[in-house]
C-alpha cells in the first residue's frame, strides 16, 4: 500500500539494525526463523489507532497511580511465562527498556540493574 520505495527503506533498517545485533551477538545470526519490522505507519494500519504510533495500556492517570504501578510486574500467575516492555514500568522507549531490566531481574531472580552498575565501575577501573 505504501510503495515499494518505503518497504525497502524499511527493510533497509530492519537489516541494519539486524546486522548490527549479530556483531554484538554473533551467536544469534543462524537462528532466525522469521524477519520484518514495523514503523509507526505499521502500527497505525494495523491496529486502526486514528492517531497511529503507540500501543499497550493507556496512559493516563489512572495508570501512573500507586496501586497501578505495584500491579505492573513482569511476573504472571501461568509458570515461566513473563510480561516485558513499557507496560511492565513506563511509556515509550526508556520505559520499555527498564521493562526489559525489569523482566531480566524476574527470570534470572537477581538485581540485573547492581550487575550493570558494578560492571560500569570495572570498566572503568579497568580504563
Amino acid at each position: 500500500k505504501r510503495g515499494q520505495e518505503y518497504q525497502d527503506l524499511k527493510m533497509a533498517l530492519a537489516t541494519r539494525i539486524w546486522e548490527q545485533a549479530c556483531r554484538l551477538y554473533p551467536q544469534i545470526k543462524d537462528r532466525v526463523e522469521y524477519f520484518n519490522m514495523a514503523t509507526p505507519i505499521t502500527t497505525k494500519c494495523n491496529i486502526g489507532a486514528p492517531c497511529g504510533e503507540i500501543y499497550g495500556l493507556d496512559h493516563n492517570m489512572a495508570r501512573f497511580q500507586a496501586d497501578m504501578l505495584i500491579q505492573l510486574r513482569p511476573e504472571t500467575p501461568v509458570p515461566n511465562l513473563y510480561l516485558t516492555g513499557q507496560d511492565v514500568s513506563t511509556c515509550g522507549f526508556a520505559g520499555a527498556l527498564y521493562g526489559g531490566l525489569f523482566s531480566a531481574c524476574a527470570v534470572l531472580n537477581r538485581n540485573v540493574f547492581s550487575d550493570a552498575i558494578n560492571l560500569q565501575k570495572m570498566l572503568a577501573k579497568n580504563k
